[in-house]
């Protein structure tokens, strides 16, 4: 994806900078409401990293696809001959496959909306039935060494996680608090908006 402007956020930025390329997490969530901005920050930082890793892919959950469709897909990606020969019709030698990968290869995998997968409701957290696939990648990459980094946008955590994290584990999560005085100015004034924000108080 693109993004036209990008307001505030640096220390954001620079915080996930330092998770993904320089303590080499291999799981970071970006968390936060709906339309504060996680997928805008997660194009920035996918733009400022790339050059860290050998392939980078996106992939929006927006439409729910399934995770067969999901696991196909980066294996077209990452072995292309295999999936054209070799791979069985298995879904666990499948996904060993994608996991070899990433511990062969540094790869950026983003996985925007992850929200669409999760449970509302007392189930929270949870994935939705018919995506439980989903929380076998996200514990497989959380708990296994590998050199890749999984990158998530959701509005809610998802509970396969929440043990795993800690400040100094390898999978980190970060809640977006909303925009400095600032960033909220540039983005009023690019939408033509004017005023102050003593107009607001």
């Amino acid at each position: 994806p693109s993004i036209n402007a990008f307001y505030g956020r640096e220390w954001e930025l620079h915080l996930l900078t330092s998770w993904v390329v320089e303590e080499r997490c291999r799981v970071v969530s970006v968390l936060g409401l709906g339309g504060i901005g996680k997928s805008a920050l997660a194009t920035s930082l996918m733009q400022r990293v790339a050059q860290h890793f050998e392939v980078v892919i996106w992939r929006s959950l927006r439409d729910a696809p399934t995770y067969d469709v999901l696991l196909d897909g980066c294996l077209q990606v990452l072995a292309p001959h295999q999936v054209l020969r070799d791979i069985p019709v298995s879904f666990e030698r499948r996904q060993g496959i994608l996991l070899e990968h990433l511990r062969r290869t540094r790869v950026l995998l983003v996985l925007d909306n992850l929200e669409v997968l999760l449970e509302e409701g007392q189930s929270m957290g949870h994935m939705r039935p018919g995506y439980e696939g989903y929380a076998r990648l996200l514990r497989q990459v959380a708990e296994t060494e590998h050199q890749s980094c999984l990158l998530l946008t959701s509005r809610e955590k998802s509970i396969d996680l929440v043990l795993l994290e800690g400040s100094r584990a390898p999978v980190r999560a970060l809640r977006l608090a909303r925009l400095d005085v600032n960033a909220c100015e540039q983005l009023l004034a690019e939408k033509d908006v004017t005023g102050s924000t003593a107009d607001y108080a």
